[in-house]
Protein backbone atom coordinates (compact mmCIF):
# COMPACT_ATOMS: atom_id res chain seq x y z
CA UNK A 1 0.00 0.00 0.00
CA UNK A 2 1.21 3.69 -0.63
CA UNK A 3 1.53 5.42 2.53
CA UNK A 4 1.81 8.61 1.11
CA UNK A 5 -1.69 7.50 -1.12
CA UNK A 6 -3.46 6.24 1.72
CA UNK A 7 -3.08 9.51 4.28
CA UNK A 8 -4.18 11.90 1.13
CA UNK A 9 -7.42 9.77 1.10
CA UNK A 10 -7.71 9.77 4.92
CA UNK A 11 -6.95 13.28 5.37
CA UNK A 12 -9.49 14.41 2.43
CA UNK A 13 -12.36 12.04 4.02
CA UNK A 14 -11.98 13.55 7.05
CA UNK A 15 -11.54 17.27 6.17
CA UNK A 16 -14.97 16.93 4.25
CA UNK A 17 -16.28 14.75 7.04
CA UNK A 18 -15.47 17.32 9.59
CA UNK A 19 -16.97 19.99 7.27
CA UNK A 20 -20.13 17.87 7.47
CA UNK A 21 -20.34 17.75 10.97
CA UNK A 22 -19.86 21.92 11.22
CA UNK A 23 -16.28 22.78 11.49
CA UNK A 24 -15.56 25.48 9.72
CA UNK A 25 -12.45 25.67 6.60
CA UNK A 26 -10.03 26.75 9.16
CA UNK A 27 -11.10 24.02 11.98
CA UNK A 28 -11.22 21.63 9.94
CA UNK A 29 -7.65 21.76 8.59
CA UNK A 30 -6.22 22.10 11.89
CA UNK A 31 -8.13 19.24 13.23
CA UNK A 32 -7.15 17.36 10.37
CA UNK A 33 -3.11 18.45 10.70
CA UNK A 34 -3.53 17.68 14.27
CA UNK A 35 -5.04 14.21 13.87
CA UNK A 36 -2.30 13.69 11.09
CA UNK A 37 0.69 14.80 13.74
CA UNK A 38 -0.71 12.22 16.43
CA UNK A 39 -0.78 9.38 14.07
CA UNK A 40 2.48 9.89 13.13
CA UNK A 41 3.90 10.00 16.80
CA UNK A 42 2.11 6.78 17.67
CA UNK A 43 2.03 5.00 14.07
CA UNK A 44 4.47 2.06 15.76
CA UNK A 45 1.53 1.17 18.54
CA UNK A 46 -1.13 1.63 15.77
CA UNK A 47 -2.74 -1.78 14.36
CA UNK A 48 -2.66 -1.52 10.94
CA UNK A 49 -6.32 -2.70 9.85
CA UNK A 50 -7.29 0.18 12.52
CA UNK A 51 -6.17 3.37 11.39
CA UNK A 52 -8.92 4.66 9.30
CA UNK A 53 -11.09 4.33 12.18
CA UNK A 54 -8.12 5.75 14.77
CA UNK A 55 -7.97 8.76 12.86
CA UNK A 56 -11.86 9.16 12.43
CA UNK A 57 -11.71 8.85 16.29
CA UNK A 58 -9.23 10.93 17.06
CA UNK A 59 -10.46 13.65 14.74
CA UNK A 60 -13.91 13.48 16.13
CA UNK A 61 -12.27 13.80 19.07
CA UNK A 62 -10.57 16.96 18.75
CA UNK A 63 -13.74 18.40 17.28
CA UNK A 64 -15.99 17.63 20.09
CA UNK A 65 -12.95 19.41 22.59
CA UNK A 66 -12.77 22.34 20.17
CA UNK A 67 -16.69 22.93 20.21
CA UNK A 68 -16.91 22.88 24.01
CA UNK A 69 -14.02 24.72 24.37
CA UNK A 70 -15.98 27.20 21.94
CA UNK A 71 -19.46 26.47 23.40
CA UNK A 72 -20.40 26.16 20.01
CA UNK A 73 -23.05 23.60 19.18
CA UNK A 74 -22.73 20.79 16.45
CA UNK A 75 -25.27 21.38 13.51
CA UNK A 76 -25.29 18.46 11.53
CA UNK A 77 -28.96 18.79 10.20
CA UNK A 78 -28.39 22.04 8.64
CA UNK A 79 -25.39 20.31 6.76
CA UNK A 80 -27.22 17.03 5.38
CA UNK A 81 -27.83 18.23 2.27
CA UNK A 82 -24.42 18.74 1.07
CA UNK A 83 -23.51 15.17 2.71
CA UNK A 84 -25.78 13.88 0.21
CA UNK A 85 -24.63 15.81 -2.15
CA UNK A 86 -21.01 14.77 -2.37
CA UNK A 87 -21.93 10.98 -1.56
CA UNK A 88 -20.54 8.97 -4.47
CA UNK A 89 -20.60 5.48 -2.71
CA UNK A 90 -23.94 5.41 -1.40
CA UNK A 91 -25.42 2.47 -2.35
CA UNK A 92 -28.43 4.33 -4.14
CA UNK A 93 -26.25 6.36 -5.75
CA UNK A 94 -28.51 6.66 -9.19
CA UNK A 95 -31.39 8.05 -7.24
CA UNK A 96 -28.81 10.96 -5.74
CA UNK A 97 -28.19 12.31 -9.31
CA UNK A 98 -31.62 13.50 -9.19
CA UNK A 99 -31.40 17.10 -6.70
CA UNK A 100 -35.28 16.49 -5.62
CA UNK A 101 -34.77 12.98 -4.85
CA UNK A 102 -31.32 14.25 -2.75
CA UNK A 103 -33.87 16.85 -0.94
CA UNK A 104 -36.62 13.53 -0.43
CA UNK A 105 -33.36 11.90 0.46
CA UNK A 106 -32.81 14.05 3.40
CA UNK A 107 -36.61 14.25 4.67
CA UNK A 108 -36.14 10.84 4.94
CA UNK A 109 -33.36 10.51 7.25
CA UNK A 110 -35.05 13.24 9.36
CA UNK A 111 -37.41 11.20 10.25
CA UNK A 112 -35.97 7.81 11.47
CA UNK A 113 -34.31 7.41 14.66
CA UNK A 114 -31.06 9.42 15.31
CA UNK A 115 -28.91 6.90 15.83
CA UNK A 116 -29.87 4.77 12.52
CA UNK A 117 -28.81 8.26 10.77
CA UNK A 118 -25.85 8.38 12.08
CA UNK A 119 -24.79 4.50 11.21
CA UNK A 120 -25.86 4.80 7.77
CA UNK A 121 -23.78 7.72 7.25
CA UNK A 122 -20.69 6.77 8.78
CA UNK A 123 -21.56 3.42 6.21
CA UNK A 124 -22.41 4.38 3.26
CA UNK A 125 -21.29 7.79 2.76
CA UNK A 126 -17.78 8.03 4.90
CA UNK A 127 -17.60 4.26 3.81
CA UNK A 128 -16.22 2.90 6.95
CA UNK A 129 -16.44 -0.89 7.72
CA UNK A 130 -18.72 -2.25 10.33
CA UNK A 131 -15.29 -3.02 12.42
CA UNK A 132 -14.18 0.72 11.85
CA UNK A 133 -17.59 1.83 13.32
CA UNK A 134 -18.00 -0.23 15.56
CA UNK A 135 -13.94 0.92 17.13
CA UNK A 136 -15.48 4.76 16.62
CA UNK A 137 -18.39 3.82 18.83
CA UNK A 138 -17.23 2.23 20.80
CA UNK A 139 -19.55 -0.85 20.27
CA UNK A 140 -18.90 -4.74 18.87
CA UNK A 141 -18.97 -5.55 14.85
CA UNK A 142 -22.31 -7.71 15.81
CA UNK A 143 -24.20 -4.45 17.33
CA UNK A 144 -23.17 -2.31 14.29
CA UNK A 145 -24.34 -5.10 11.79
CA UNK A 146 -27.60 -5.05 13.92
CA UNK A 147 -27.84 -1.35 13.96
CA UNK A 148 -27.64 -0.90 10.77
CA UNK A 149 -29.65 -3.67 9.44
CA UNK A 150 -32.51 -2.07 11.60
CA UNK A 151 -31.61 1.71 10.25
CA UNK A 152 -32.01 0.49 6.58
CA UNK A 153 -34.94 -1.40 7.21
CA UNK A 154 -36.61 1.97 8.76
CA UNK A 155 -35.18 3.96 6.08
CA UNK A 156 -37.06 1.62 3.60
CA UNK A 157 -40.06 2.20 5.53
CA UNK A 158 -40.16 5.61 5.52
CA UNK A 159 -38.72 5.68 1.86
CA UNK A 160 -42.02 3.94 0.81
CA UNK A 161 -44.52 5.81 3.04
CA UNK A 162 -42.82 9.34 1.50
CA UNK A 163 -43.82 7.84 -2.44
CA UNK A 164 -45.75 10.14 -2.92
CA UNK A 165 -44.54 13.06 -1.65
Amino acid sequence: MDLEYYFKEKMNLLYKYLLKIGANDQDAQDIVQETFYKAMLYMNGLDEKNISAWLFKVAINQYYTMVSKNKRYLKIQENMNSIFEEAKTYEIEEIMENKYLNEKIVRALDRINEKYKKLLLLKYNMNLSYDEIGLLLNTSTNNVKTYLYRGRKEFKKVWEEMKDE
